[in-house]
């Protein structure tokens, strides 16, 4: 694979993560008792960003597969 391609991919998976990350570490936190609605927010949070690296992921393998020219069926 291309570097550049590479390059690309690192940077659009590390965004959700960081999301990710980001939320769940804000709700571990002891320092804040967070209110019931921030703690949903930061979930649907983890949630929304995990299906974008589902999406992309999934992306990525179906790319791979056409490359080679293998069915996904």
């Amino acid at each position: 694979m291309d570097d550049h391609i590479i390059a690309a991919l690192a940077h659009d998976l590390r965004n959700p993560l960081a999301s990710i990350r980001l939320a769940a570490t804000s709700m571990l936190s002891d320092e804040i008792a967070w209110d019931p609605g921030t703690v949903k927010t930061f979930a649907q949070t983890i949630d929304r960003e995990a299906g974008r690296l589902g999406s992309m992921l999934e992306s990525l393998l179906d790319l791979r597969r056409v490359r080679d020219g293998v069915s996904s069926h």
